[in-house]
């Protein structure tokens, strides 16, 4: 191989690798944003959380949010807990982004155990909050993302195998999506 066609590959893999390292530490996705759908306003609620403050939907406005339901302490309920936990946890860089979680069982409540619940599956103050309450809008087993403005943008079954990595795609889309509106 004679040394014009050494320099010129050469050259040329310093270039690929120098566009690579510009698009890793910009933190540019190379993956087109996806709009995605708008599915209409979710339902507004107030209901307490673990501590007895109150959530109204309006106090999510600006952030993106994951929301789950919880119908009681099942094996079920265990699942989704873990598949939440894994988003907590994979979501512990991206600001303004919420997971939460309504509990619909009235003993769960009522007995005053959300707060060892919380604890129990691992939830960040702030990151994951458990409100008491059963909103129609959240069907057991689903996780429904929101976005800033409050309205539903995806669903996603917590039992699919592909459940983690389309709501990280979606959320990450959503983020995107808000940034290019500034």
């Amino acid at each position: 191989m004679s040394s014009k066609i050494r320099l010129l590959l050469a050259t040329g893999v310093f270039l690929v690798l120098l566009a690579a390292a510009g698009v890793y530490l910009r933190g540019i996705s190379v993956r087109p944003v996806r709009t995605l759908p708008r599915y209409g306003r979710f339902p507004e609620f107030a209901l307490p959380d673990v501590s007895g403050k109150l959530w109204r939907g309006a106090d999510l406005r600006g952030s993106i949010w994951l929301a789950s339901s919880f119908p009681g302490k099942c094996s079920f309920c265990a699942v989704m807990a873990l598949k939440m936990a894994d988003l907590q946890a994979s979501l512990e860089k991206a600001r303004g982004v919420v997971l939460v979680s309504f509990v619909s069982d009235p003993a769960l409540r009522e007995a005053g155990r959300m707060p060892e619940l919380a604890k129990e599956f691992g939830a960040k103050p702030g990151r994951w909050v458990f409100l008491a309450g059963d909103p129609a809008s959240v069907p057991p087993g689903t996780v429904l993302l929101v976005d800033p403005a409050g309205e539903t943008r995806a669903e996603f079954d917590v039992t699919g195998p592909d459940f983690s990595s389309e709501a990280l795609d979606s959320v990450g889309d959503l983020i995107r999506e808000g940034r290019g509106r500034r």
